[in-house]
């Protein structure tokens, strides 16, 4: 399974044209920030569960950069690293799934 990084504008916008083209029912996407102390103790981690994973086709997965963040759908408060599950609808539309895990704040 290849991970598609993004780290500004033009990554953004390949990732969303391949998305649009594969229409996967799901993306997952990994936030980080660069010099992040925890993102980079987690990388590892991630990396290893994707290895082991057989990740169907309908699944997309991406690495997003906070600088890129903006240009993409994404949760509005969050922390870093944050993993992020999305689904795509026939029309290729994104939608919040809702679920997160990692570094998202309690909303008050």
């Amino acid at each position: 399974m290849k991970i598609i990084k993004v780290k500004n504008l033009k990554d953004a916008q390949k990732l969303m044209d391949k998305h649009k083209k594969e229409k996967p029912k799901k993306l997952v996407v990994k936030y980080y920030m660069d010099g992040c102390g925890a993102c980079k103790d987690f990388e590892p981690k991630w990396q290893n569960v994707i290895e082991k994973l057989d990740v169907p086709s309908t699944i997309m997965i991406a690495d997003v950069e906070s600088n890129a963040q903006q240009h993409l759908p994404i949760p509005t408060k969050m922390g870093f690293p944050t993993l992020s599950i999305m689904s795509s609808d026939a029309q290729g539309t994104l939608s919040e799934d809702n679920e997160h895990i990692g570094s998202m704040p309690e909303d008050k």
